[in-house]
């Protein structure tokens, strides 16, 4: 009777040996490996973002969708062309490159986190991620007026210089003062600068310009824009300026039948210096001698001007005499414009 009691307990003792055997693969596929369901992890987001301009100092930040193993990351982080720096994290999930040295102007630079990065869980990235960024360019002039090497350009034209970016901010009238006035004139130019708008700056000269005169203008480099983006090398351009030129006399060549108490006028494209005109012009009386030889003789009078100083109006001293020849001639070289150009070309009539 005891011998078949202990038989009966081993046999059941086997049994449930068996039992626990056969519920262990069960509980074993019941409980996978985390990695094995986990996603990969991945840069979602980046600042900058893709296609915006790296400022030279810039730091680079990388945001992932899950916090990661950041000695992986790191080992798995590189940039191309190199650039001293520091790799730092303000949590597992967000990862900082922040520059030592400055970044080269206008270059592309390429930050690369490597499959070799992974997940706090272990998790290896699926695939290499890549950011391509470019460092802010230089400053250009995009476009000066009046264009280099124009010729017989207007004496009151405006100097117009527009840039390819910004270089000053939106401001109010009034804080407009501070801004930079990029242009240097040879000769020297008096007058008034503005910005337009961001980057169209205007110059209006307070006299104008001056008549058949050459002009260099320069932008020197080192100007910078908003961005930290400077102009690298110095722009110039040249122009010239119209002479005056005598637009009408007044009676006009070749004319019959004038008043003895005539004024003569002359009307110029440009303001003029009343004494130089006065050097340059002279009305003659064409007397014929009887051996036939032409003398001029001078017609003195007084000169009036308008008040833009380009009509001039000469009077006779004297009434002009009857069916007599006059000649009015305006010297090119001794005639001058207000600013001291001389005159395009001499001119004269006969009546």
């Amino acid at each position: 009777m005891k011998q078949r009691r202990l038989r009966w307990m081993g046999g059941l003792g086997v049994l449930v040996l068996l039992a626990l055997l056969a519920c262990l693969p069960m509980v074993a596929r019941g409980a996978p490996d985390a990695q094995e369901n986990a996603p990969p992890p991945r840069v979602f987001d980046t600042m900058p973002l893709p296609g915006e301009e790296l400022a030279l100092d810039m730091p680079v930040t990388f945001y992932f969708d899950v916090p990661m193993d950041r000695a992986s990351v790191e080992a798995a982080f590189s940039l191309s062309p190199q650039v001293e720096g520091a790799l730092s994290w303000t949590d597992d999930m967000t990862l900082v490159f922040t520059p030592s040295a400055a970044y080269e102007r206008a270059t592309q630079y390429e930050f690369t986190i490597g499959t070799g990065a992974t997940s706090a869980e272990g998790v290896a990235m699926e695939e290499e991620f890549s950011l391509k960024l470019n460092t802010i360019g230089y400053l250009e002039v995009s476009e000066a007026l009046p264009a280099d090497e124009s010729q017989d350009v207007d004496t009151d034209s405006v100097i117009t210089v527009i840039f390819n970016r910004p270089v000053v901010p939106l401001l109010t009238v009034e804080d407009m003062g501070d801004l930079p006035h990029p242009l240097q004139f040879d000769p020297p130019v008096e007058g008034t600068g503005e910005w337009l708008n961001t980057s169209i700056y205007l110059f209006t000269p307070s006299e104008g310009l001056r008549g058949g005169t050459e002009y260099t203008i320069t932008v020197p480099s080192g100007l910078e824009d908003v961005t930290g983006s400077i102009l690298k090398d110095a722009y110039q351009w040249t122009f010239s300026t119209l002479k005056p030129d005598v637009l009408e006399i007044t009676p006009s060549d070749e004319r019959e039948g004038v008043l003895l108490d005539v004024k003569v006028s002359v009307g110029f494209s440009q303001e003029m210096d009343p004494d130089a005109v006065a050097e340059g012009f002279s009305l003659n009386k064409i007397a014929t001698l009887t051996e036939g030889s032409i003398t001029p003789v001078p017609i003195s009078g007084s000169f009036e001007w308008d008040g833009a100083g380009r009509y001039m109006t000469f009077t006779p001293d004297e009434r002009l005499d009857l069916e007599s020849t006059y000649e009015i001639a305006i010297d090119r070289d001794k005639t001058l414009s207000a600013s001291g150009a001389p005159l395009r070309e001499g001119a004269s009539a006969v009546f």
